[in-house]
């Protein structure tokens, strides 16, 4: 039997050593220690970067290659200044440190499972110890092994040393989280932050996969997304984002009748869209399960920046009585996943029809309008709504649309103020 491990994690979590020194402190302080790597030279270059901190002048941000060759050539000759620079330039970011350092315990705590296994199984079948010897032992071992691997308790003492730490790294900064692409929205918000589920909500054909849509467009310029679309192929959503920057009418852009004015417009529309890192799953129907399979996959890879689903209720979850179970387990199991990967997420979610029976500014939508269960707006750090105000107020022009932030956990509550453009299928920020 194969033992647990993973190389490909092992290697990110000495990128992102190499590229940010503190997080080799951060990744002590976990329980981090040479034994935790599987890989011989995988150990050897972690003694070597232990040792090359140390030696490192105050203030080093970023271990260079080349001086940590010096400290992991007598444990490894075979290691060349060309493999650690590949290993400095593997990851795109350190922000993610934590989730391959927390990986890899999970993965050691596995490997002390199975040789406790193994040795009690001898044990057991040499006859030689007493059967209540064994169990002792056995409970014994349990305990040590879960106390070794609990690195989810902190006193309050250490929370509040991290949480300065934190706050002084952050003076200066505009903006904590990833930005919109929404001023306004930003500004409420203080970004997308790791770990926060973000609701967007509305009534159906209200615009809410559009505006997710340019939500994550804007942060994969920067960063991995990952989007499940439930409704839309990536045909549909290619199409979208097409029009969205072009004008040019879907129905045209599904034939290709490019008018020759618009060519440079779409020739650039595709190109920005090719960098993009857009990763589009189109199969329709997906489980909680098979969804954090999928976003673990490729938050190993490469480090997402946000997840989009487009919509929550429409994800599957097994073992539910009723519907609204069901969106309780959904929604309680995306909370998990963002604080797990320390990714933000982005839900779609539908509005119930009691907004349509209200007239005026009665209609705003309000939390309670949440379709199929109160525990979406239990588990969500943000709940935005999207109001078309021109339909329910007669003094309003077309097109005038509202995003109301109706929940925030860590902050304030507002109002942005949109415009919608039909034929671009898209919101613009009023200014």
């Amino acid at each position: 039997m194969h033992a647990p491990e993973d190389f490909d994690v092992e290697q990110a979590l000495l990128s992102a050593c190499m590229q940010r020194s503190a997080a080799i402190s951060d990744c002590v302080d976990k329980g981090i220690e040479v034994e935790t790597f599987w890989t011989p030279t995988n150990q050897k270059i972690w003694l070597g970067l232990q040792d090359a901190m140390v030696a490192a002048p105050a203030g080093t941000d970023a271990m260079d290659p080349m001086q940590l060759l010096r400290f992991v050539r007598p444990r490894a000759p075979e290691i060349s200044l060309i493999d650690l620079t590949k290993l400095f330039t593997l990851m795109g970011t350190s922000h993610n440190v934590a989730w391959h350092a927390q990986t890899l315990l999970d993965l050691q705590q596995r490997r002390r499972l199975v040789e406790m296994g193994k040795s009690m199984s001898h044990r057991a079948v040499d006859m030689s110890d007493d059967p209540d010897d064994l169990i002792f032992d056995l409970e014994e071992q349990l305990l040590r092994n879960a106390r070794s691997g609990d690195a989810g308790l902190v006193s309050i003492g250490q929370a509040l040393s991290h949480t300065e730490h934190w706050a002084r790294q952050n003076s200066g900064v505009g903006l904590l989280g990833i930005s919109t692409g929404f001023n306004q929205l930003d500004s409420i918000s203080n970004g997308l932050q790791p770990g926060q589920v973000v609701i967007l909500a509305a009534r159906p054909s209200k615009g809410k996969s559009a505006l997710a849509w340019q939500i994550a467009s804007h942060v994969a310029h920067n960063g991995p997304v990952a989007y499940f679309s439930l409704e839309m192929d990536a045909r549909s959503l290619v199409l979208r984002a097409l029009c969205q920057q072009t004008a040019i009418p879907i129905p045209d852009l599904a034939r290709h009748r490019i008018p020759p004015e618009a060519q440079d417009s779409y020739d650039a529309a595709a190109a920005n869209l090719r960098t993009q890192q857009l990763h589009v799953d189109e199969r329709g129907s997906v489980t909680m399960h098979a969804l954090k399979s999928r976003c673990k996959r490729l938050h190993r890879i490469e480090p997402l920046s946000l997840i989009v689903v487009d919509y929550l209720q429409l994800m599957t979850a097994k073992s539910a009585v009723n519907r609204e179970q069901e969106v309780s387990q959904i929604s309680r199991s995306l909370k998990a996943l963002a604080m797990d990967l320390g990714v933000p997420i982005l839900a779609v979610a539908q509005l119930n029809r009691s907004i349509e029976m209200r007239q005026g500014e009665q209609s705003r939508p309000t939390l309670s309008d949440l379709r199929d269960s109160g525990q979406i707006e239990q588990d969500a750090d943000i709940v935005a709504m999207v109001w078309w105000a021109w339909e329910h107020c007669s003094d309003l022009v077309d097109g005038e649309c509202e995003l109301i932030v109706k929940k925030n956990r860590n902050g304030p509550l507002g109002t942005m103020i949109m415009d919608w453009k039909p034929d671009m299928v898209k919101f613009c920020e009023r200014t």
